[in-house]
C-alpha cells in the first residue's frame, strides 16, 4: 500500500520592501539622549566630549587620561557624566603643542653610523 501525497503549495518567499531613508528625529526625549549624543559627536556638532570621546579623537588611552589627570583639560559635569568642553580641549592641544620640542624636518640632527 502507498501512501497518499499530500498537494500542498509551495509557501512563498516574503516580500521585502525597501528600506525607508530614516528622516533626522526633532523630538528629542530622555531616553534617546545616548543615542542623540553619539550622533551629534559623529557630525561634528557636539559642544563637547564625553572622556572616552575625548581620548578617541586624541589618541590617547583613557587610563592615561586619568593617569595624568592634572595635565589633561578641565572637565565639568552634567548629572552624573562627565564633560570637557571644545574649548578646554582646544586650550589643552594648543598647550601639548607649546610644550612640546619641536620635530620638524628642518631641525632635526642626522647622526652618522
Amino acid at each position: 500500500m502507498t501512501k497518499p501525497v499530500s498537494r500542498k503549495k509551495p509557501a512563498s518567499a516574503p516580500v521585502v520592501k525597501p528600506a525607508k531613508p530614516r528622516q533626522p528625529n526633532t523630538d528629542v526625549e530622555l531616553n534617546d539622549a545616548p543615542q542623540l549624543w553619539a550622533a551629534l559627536v559623529r557630525y561634528g556638532e557636539a559642544e563637547a566630549f564625553t572622556i572616552s570621546e575625548f581620548c578617541r579623537r586624541h589618541r590617547i588611552s583613557v587610563q592615561l587620561f586619568y593617569k595624568m589627570r592634572d595635565q589633561m583639560p578641565a572637565t565639568f559635569n552634567v548629572g552624573t557624566r562627565v564633560l570637557i568642553s571644545k574649548e578646554a580641549a582646544a586650550r589643552w592641544r594648543a598647550e601639548r603643542e607649546q610644550a612640546s620640542p619641536s620635530t620638524t624636518a628642518c631641525n632635526r640632527s642626522v647622526v652618522p653610523v
